[in-house]
């Protein structure tokens, strides 16, 4: 009713604050917003995020952090290998407000998780006006099993992902419109992501390519397309060298750029058959991270447009796919994704000693993944022949995802790092065919909203009960960790209790060349174990006797006899 009251004549139209944007906002978009928020909060319900314990490479993110909390002091610890910088403030923020615990830093990444999501639909919105679409590209972001199992951690990937993603909206408002606003926006969250991970750079280039091309060779488009370029990658090289200059500047800082140069110019002959195996799994990973979307793109009219086209990519498509079929191509690329689910397993029975104390997921399940990415690869190959310069918007996406794409292709070795990537293909996959794009201006056929919600149900539950495991079972290691050093007072220095544990307590930059023998399983693991005395596995191992276990619950993957369980082993020897 309040809403109601308002007038809607001339002079209310003229005052500078009125609700009538608000409610018509609310009206369009607040609904879609408001469950993806409660499918959100839902999913994160069941995986249960809380924890007192470092995950994957965030121990040493958390390190700087505690020292920022604690002395109001930036420090970059050396296993870090970007700038960080936003995301320890905004870690930083929220401990301020609930206090400092690694459930309150897991939950300022769900917040920005959240926000990426809704980014996301507002990039579609850009250039679909049905709202059910874009929110259905919202969805598959948020189910995405790679984002969602960042989102439960505080690594960096989703927060540089979500702040990108509006970088990368207000840049594509700016070539629509030619705003300055817009294009100050989007510089702002560019540099923002930047100073979370460097690859934020990728998005000022592509939007200085598409500007130039929009606007033409004359002196406000060049200024424009300068500065945009200019102002960013000044602020991260000066905050390059604040951080060497303050002595700060982490070992790892400069891995990515070592591994490209590595990669561009070694003398070693089979750098083409790493390219190739490389593109391969980039398209087959992002294929299968929009291959839900497609069941609501109408195939038919490209078909009657693009016969000859269609067939050969639909032939290659066939070929691929019965190959994956005996050697299947995900989980190749590892890290979040790996045989075991989702979440790597940095335990040394596991990851070193290659015992079978872990029960891998199903191969069956690899094998439809691997499956549906190389059907989802197949359409993106279509893209690229009908990218028109005279659409800057898209053209701008365009650049972004082949720069993007050649980094990933000469230098990316994580599947993590593909994120940004989820939203730009959907968004290029729906209007660089104008014949889909028609399509999905109009309402989908009942039939292909059956089959994509079809395809999205197990793809969700893939996603969901493969980060609920991994929180599972890293919360009964830390159950039996907490047992070791509170109630038997061991020390950190005489447990190997996997890679988050052995670098939150003994890491150190001399030993950082220690990783050079993680694959000879006589010696310690390469974590930074001083002494193995004590074990924590997922089974026995020979030469340990078992002290205690801990059971936690798993949803993907078959179980155990007696059930899964992390055991506390002695050394006997």
């Amino acid at each position: 009713m309040l809403f109601d009251l308002i007038g809607t004549t001339s002079s209310d139209l003229q005052r500078p604050y009125r609700i009538l944007p608000l409610r018509d906002f609310l009206r369009k978009d607040g609904t879609p917003l408001m469950i993806l928020a409660a499918i959100g909060i839902l999913v994160e319900f069941f995986i249960n995020p809380s924890g007192e314990f470092p995950l994957n490479d965030d121990w040493s993110y958390t390190l700087s952090l505690q020292h920022l909390y604690e002395t109001h002091h930036l420090v970059l610890k050396g296993w870090t290998s970007m700038p960080l910088l936003i995301q320890l403030y905004w870690g930083f923020l929220f401990c301020k407000i609930f206090g400092f615990s690694f459930t309150v830093l897991r939950y300022s990444t769900i917040v920005l998780g959240l926000a990426g999501v809704m980014g996301s639909y507002f990039l579609m919105k850009e250039f679909s006006a049905n709202r059910k679409v874009c929110f259905f590209a919202a969805l598959i972001v948020l189910l995405n099993p790679i984002y969602l199992n960042l989102s439960n951690t505080f690594m960096t990937d989703v927060p540089f992902t979500s702040l990108l993603i509006f970088s990368i909206l207000f840049f594509v408002r700016a070539c629509k419109t030619g705003r300055s606003r817009q294009i100050l926006l989007g510089l702002v969250f560019a540099v923002l992501a930047t100073l979370i991970r460097q690859l934020g750079l990728l998005a000022v280039g592509a939007f200085s390519i598409a500007w130039l091309v929009k606007g033409g060779l004359n002196r406000r488009t060049l200024l424009i397309s300068f500065f945009s370029t200019v102002i960013p990658l000044g602020i991260y090289l000066g905050y390059n060298h604040w951080i060497r200059v303050q002595g700060h500047y982490p070992a790892k800082y400069d891995e990515g750029v070592k591994r490209i140069l590595y990669t561009l110019f070694s003398p070693d002959h089979s750098t083409v058959r790493l390219l190739f195996r490389q593109g391969l799994m980039i398209l087959v990973y992002c294929g299968c991270f929009i291959f839900p979307f497609l069941f609501l793109l109408d195939w038919r009219s490209l078909w009657r447009e693009r016969r000859t086209r269609v067939l050969c990519c639909g032939i290659l498509t066939v070929a691929a796919g019965i190959y994956c079929l005996f050697k299947p191509v995900l989980p190749m690329m590892g890290n979040i994704m790996n045989i075991y689910g989702l979440g790597p397993v940095s335990m040394r029975d596991v990851t070193i000693l290659q015992s079978a104390n872990l029960q891998p997921v199903a191969p069956l399940i690899w094998k439809l993944l691997s499956l549906a990415g190389i059907i989802g690869a197949g359409s993106l190959l279509l893209i690229p022949r009908r990218v028109n310069v005279k659409q800057p918007a898209t053209f701008f996406l365009f650049c972004f995802a082949l720069f993007y794409t050649g980094v990933m292709l000469i230098g990316g070795t994580y599947d993590r790092y593909l994120l940004p990537l989820l939203p730009v293909l959907a968004v290029l996959l729906l209007c660089s065919l104008p014949s889909l794009q028609a399509a999905v201006r109009q309402e989908p056929e009942r039939r292909n909203w059956v089959l994509a919600l079809l395809v999205l149900l197990p793809y969700a539950f893939f996603s969901t009960a493969g980060t609920a495991d991994y929180m599972s079972w890293n919360r009964a290691r830390w159950n039996a960790i907490r047992f070791l050093t509170q109630e038997k007072g061991v020390k950190p220095a005489q447990i190997d209790a996997g890679f988050e544990f052995n670098g939150y307590y003994l890491y150190n930059d001399n030993d950082y060349t220690a990783l050079k023998q993680r694959n000879d399983p006589l010696q310690h693991s390469w974590w930074w174990v001083q002494d193995d005395r004590y074990l924590i596995s997922f089974g026995p191992v020979k030469g340990y006797r078992s002290v205690s276990t801990y059971p936690y619950r798993r949803f993907l993957g078959p179980s155990s006899p007696g059930g899964e369980k992390i055991h506390i082993l002695e050394k006997t020897e």
